[in-house]
């Protein structure tokens, strides 16, 4: 199972489970069922509740930038698995090493 944290964020009616993954530019990002959003370590980044894929990162799919709660960030930098680690998960090695080639 993968690293997960509730929360309410913006107007959401009801709080939301978000999967939470780490970038390998250093910011995290989290994403529920109906939700998607990056952050880096102050809190500060995107946030789109109206869609929940990578393409709703964007501005022109609705994206918003959104300062994220010092709790939220907190709890998403505890249970956030490092770009080096190893997970098994259901009988499958996941190895976390995404990194940009130049």
């Amino acid at each position: 199972m993968r690293a997960r944290v509730e929360a309410k964020l913006a107007r959401m009616r009801k709080p939301q489970s978000f999967i939470v993954m780490p970038m390998d530019d250093g910011r995290i990002m989290v994403q529920s069922d109906k939700s998607i959003g990056v952050f880096d370590y102050s809190g500060h980044g995107v946030l789109n509740t109206k869609g929940c894929y990578f393409p709703h990162l964007t501005k022109f799919m609705g994206a918003v930038e959104f300062d994220f709660p010092p709790e939220f960030v907190r709890e998403c930098l505890a249970v956030c698995p490092a770009l080096d680690s190893i997970e098994d998960i259901g009988g499958v090695i996941v190895e976390n090493t995404v990194r940009v080639v130049s």
